[in-house]
């Protein structure tokens, strides 16, 4: 049993230094929550003074540490920002499933756009190739052999040469074949294929 005096937080001044004392109860056995994955936040929006400070308060708020961060102004004035973030999982204290209704108050304007992945979860990769085998060949062993983090659900191509080559992975070939007119109906056509892999 514990004492009363455990059983509540507390803390302690020390000159400049403040210690917070958590209840805790030595009969318990302290498990820590095992995360392998880090969290990746991506944030397209017109650029605000205090975006940086928000988002960064937000991950501080739930103890996170932010691995890497790198963002870009596209120009001064009315341009448009760019965020990529990823936060350590071990030790973040959201869970996977509620990042995202934790997040979503911040980022609630009609302007901001965000996307919230896991680096844990593979990454679906189109590949478009021509009629030269070498790197299509090098990236589909590479996936199969488990060098790459991604899934590759489809491959396209203005040539029908190498269909071949992706039925041994049993991976859709899509044959687009494109003319000097036709070239923006081609990118359309690329940009549905691409669409339905996810």
């Amino acid at each position: 049993m514990l004492a009363p005096w455990h059983r509540r937080l507390w803390c302690r001044v020390y000159g400049t230094q403040v210690r917070i004392y958590v209840p805790w109860d030595p009969k318990e056995k302290l498990v820590p929550r095992a995360v392998s994955y880090n969290i990746r936040l991506l944030i397209p929006c017109p650029d605000k003074k205090g975006l940086i400070a928000a988002i960064a308060s937000f991950i501080a708020m739930y103890d996170g540490n932010i691995f890497s961060a790198d963002q870009y102004v596209s120009e001064e004035g009315s341009g448009m920002f760019f965020m990529r973030l990823e936060i350590e999982g071990e030790g973040f204290g959201l869970e996977r499933e509620a990042f995202g209704p934790a997040f979503a108050p911040l980022a609630c304007q009609p302007d901001i756009v965000w996307r919230v992945s896991y680096i844990d979860t593979p990454k679906k990769v189109a590949i478009l190739v021509s009629r030269h085998d070498h790197r299509l060949i090098d990236l589909l062993w590479r996936c199969d052999a488990g060098e790459l983090d991604a899934r590759i659900p489809l491959v396209v191509s203005n040539h029908p040469d190498l269909a071949s080559r992706t039925e041994i992975y049993d991976i859709p070939f899509h044959h687009l074949p494109v003319a000097q007119k036709n070239n923006a109906a081609q990118e359309r056509r690329c940009s549905i294929c691409s669409t339905s892999m996810r």
